[in-house]
């Protein structure tokens, strides 16, 4: 539900999520009400890792720019914790620190891709594919509403 490979700001309490794109450009889209609980899930099994993480000594994460010296013990907070991380430890080819890092995007296209396969789709479709099928089915709920939802607001055009 949540393909995005940028930066992603949200609120469970509320149906807006903030994306940070190229050049610190921010959409504002819709978060599915059925995301929420799979969303809490997430976060739920990153804060087990992250936990099990501390237990053994490691405490780093990945952070851009000047933030890792601003919050030189971010890797032992939550917050800071990926919620889509991998389930292995990599090593930071920079600092030569080993941490979690978020789950690889080629991880999440084979699974869609086996899903696919699996739900017995003959066509090709990726997950790119899901975002224009989210814009198509807004569209047709708009005719069906008598008017047309606004569910991204950009500055900026693809």
């Amino acid at each position: 539900m949540l393909l995005t490979g940028y930066a992603a700001c949200f609120s469970l309490q509320t149906p807006e999520m903030i994306i940070t794109r190229k050049g610190d450009k921010e959409r504002i889209t819709l978060l599915p009400q059925k995301a929420i609980s799979i969303l809490k899930t997430c976060i739920e099994h990153s804060r087990v890792l992250h936990e099990k993480s501390l237990a053994e000594g490691i405490e780093f994460v990945h952070l851009p720019n000047a933030l890792a010296r601003k919050y030189p013990n971010a890797g032992k907070e939550l917050a800071w914790q990926y919620i889509f991380a991998s389930d292995h430890l990599s090593k930071d080819p920079i600092t030569g620190n080993t941490g979690r890092h978020h789950i690889h995007p080629r991880s999440i296209q084979k699974a869609v891709k086996q899903a696919i396969i699996k739900a017995g789709i003959n066509k090709h479709a990726s997950c790119h594919t899901f975002r224009h099928s989210f814009a198509t089915h807004l569209l047709e709920s708009a005719g069906k509403n008598h008017e047309t939802p606004h569910p991204a607001r950009t500055s900026d055009r693809y």
